[in-house]
């Protein structure tokens, strides 16, 4: 692998993590890694697969900035097959860097600082005793972006600051790429804190207004029709139909707890048109868990709402949605 394919696989990556993550300050993230390791060596030599894997922390000073730290163990294979030589070094690392968040590529995340490593065994042809660089300090970059709330994915890139090379290995760690996956134990705290952040915000619309919007096929549903509707059918809070020309014009209320938009919208950041009702944040951004971002309202005509029958229904299960306790997952 070279350094123009570990190129394109980052902005693969970067481009694919769109996805929107909740920042949690202080210690956001701990837990377990697994990495695989590229070496380069020169050419004389083969490049052969490594292997790693320890235990790493994520200290968020701010949505933007953040201090990353992992302890780990790693083995590389050092070979030459002409010389039909090969040799085994296994490495104890310490990675200490800054980390700097993405905004526009929500979820992702720059890597640069440092990383001492200390060799601890051998096998094969060289013998430990026989090295000088048992003590090595290498650079390090790399970028992260989230999979998932409990995982991400990162590409990174290590320097050795010195390093001397033999003809059938490398008297200290060689540069390698590495693609590693990450597994953060803390999951349960962030989804706690969205429940939680969640049920103070539905417990506030019950004395608040819901603001709809009103999003309907043209000559489908008029605003007054659904004023009607909500009337009969909406019952956990106050409500109010924003007009299309409130909002051309900015006229949105100052303190809104949550918006909801009824018709055609999208699910979330990539997804395709889609017909429902859609519960909003105080920003106009889906919601999050744990509660439904959309409640759909099926009908045979594409990103329609269809009969009042169809409309009325489905205001009903979006009503439900506030009075049925979510379940922490």
């Amino acid at each position: 692998m070279n350094q123009r394919i570990l190129l394109v696989l980052i902005l693969g990556v970067t481009v694919y993590s769109t996805k929107a993550q909740k920042v949690l300050h202080g210690f956001n993230e701990y837990g377990i890694y697994g990495d695989l390791y590229v070496p380069q060596f020169a050419k004389e030599m083969r490049n052969t697969l490594g292997y790693g894997t320890g235990f790493f922390s994520n200290y968020c000073i701010t949505d933007i900035y953040s201090v990353f730290g992992r302890v780990g163990f790693r083995s590389i294979n050092h070979a030459n097959l002409d010389l039909n030589k090969s040799s085994t070094f296994h490495d104890l690392n310490v990675t200490l860097a800054g980390g700097f968040s993405l905004p526009q590529l929500s979820g992702t995340r720059l890597l640069l600082g440092v990383q001492p490593t200390r060799l601890v065994a051998s096998s094969g042809d060289v013998k430990l005793a026989t090295l000088s660089h048992l003590n090595t300090l290498n650079i390090y970059g790399g970028i992260q972006t989230s999979l998932n709330q409990a995982t991400k994915l990162e590409l990174s890139y290590t320097y050795p600051v010195y390093k001397t090379n033999y003809d059938s290995y490398v008297d200290a760690i060689p540069q390698v790429f590495s693609v590693g996956i990450y597994i953060n134990f803390n999951r349960y705290k962030a989804t706690q804190n969205e429940y939680l952040k969640m049920r103070k915000t539905i417990e506030a619309l019950k004395f608040d207004t819901l603001y709809f919007i009103n999003r309907s096929c043209e000559g489908e549903l008029s605003d007054e029709q659904l004023k009607f509707l909500l009337a009969k059918h909406y019952t956990y809070s106050a409500f109010k139909v924003l007009s299309v020309a409130d909002i051309e014009n900015g006229l949105l209320p100052k303190n809104p707890i949550h918006f909801a938009v009824i018709g055609q919208h999208y699910y979330g950041l990539g997804e395709p048109l889609t017909t429902g009702i859609f519960l909003l944040d105080r920003n106009m951004e889906n919601v999050e868990f744990p509660y439904k971002r959309h409640v759909p309202i099926h009908n045979s005509t594409l990103n329609c709402m269809g009969s009042f029958l169809n409309i009325a229904e489905g205001i009903k299960r979006f009503d439900r949605i506030f009075t049925t306790p979510p379940v922490l997952r």
